[in-house]
């Protein structure tokens, strides 16, 4: 009896024999395999399907990762609020509420009776940056005795600063920069200046450094002071 082997594929010209399934004088019926062959193409076929079988296991493998960590409960994230600094949440609408609000914010900051009334009596349309002038004055205050101007440090929280004044301004004006302060008559030429030209646009702030106690004395927060430009 001739057994002829199915063709697997064009390309396919011989088969191994791996096994009989039916043994000589057993009976064999239509459409039943009688023994195991192998070729070229199948076994090439069959390592190609172990391999995608393992790329599809890592696929999944990996996927399944993706979803674990898609579902996981993360701990729920505090909302970080920025606090604005103090002068961005003061609302001050006259330059004597910006003075009396800087003496709750500052502590190395003393304010003479005069500082109040000029400031009282200034007409000055940016009270906030009058605030922002007092604080930035206990911030350098804050930095006493360590290298670097006071002009620079002011410079840097974009004040200009100065503490003196020209020989005319002094000869001619120079009791507008002299404050009773400890029963003595005390110069407080050191000020700032903010602004410049009319009074609603320009305001400066005189101020003496009291080397033993340590402080900044403020006695004038208003209008600018005679000199030569004036």
């Amino acid at each position: 009896m001739e057994v002829t082997i199915p063709a697997l594929g064009m390309a396919m010209t011989e088969a191994l024999l791996v096994e009989w399934l039916k043994q000589p004088g057993d009976v064999v019926r239509a459409g039943e395999p009688i023994a195991e062959i192998e070729t070229d193409k199948a076994t090439m076929e069959l390592a190609e399907a172990q391999e995608r079988i393992e790329d599809l296991t890592k696929q999944n493998e990996t996927l399944r990762e993706n979803l674990q960590t898609a579902f996981t409960v993360q701990p729920e994230a505090k909302e970080e609020v920025l606090e604005k600094p103090d002068t961005e949440r003061a609302e001050v609408s006259s330059v004597r509420e910006a003075v009396e609000e800087a003496q709750r914010k500052t502590s190395r900051l003393e304010y003479m009776p005069e500082a109040l009334k000029s400031a009282k009596d200034s007409p000055y349309r940016h009270p906030e940056r009058a605030l922002t002038a007092l604080l930035a004055i206990e911030e350098v205050a804050n930095e006493w005795g360590t290298p670097g101007s006071r002009e620079a440090a002011f410079e840097k929280r974009g004040f200009t600063y100065k503490d003196s004044i020209s020989k005319t301004t002094a000869n001619n004006w120079g009791g507008e920069y002299s404050y009773k302060y400890n029963g003595k008559d005390t110069s407080f030429v050191p000020h700032l200046t903010i602004g410049g030209k009319q009074p609603q646009n320009c305001l400066s702030i005189h101020m003496h450094w009291d080397e033993k106690r340590n402080i900044v004395v403020i006695a004038h927060v208003g209008r600018h002071k005679t000199n030569t430009s004036t």
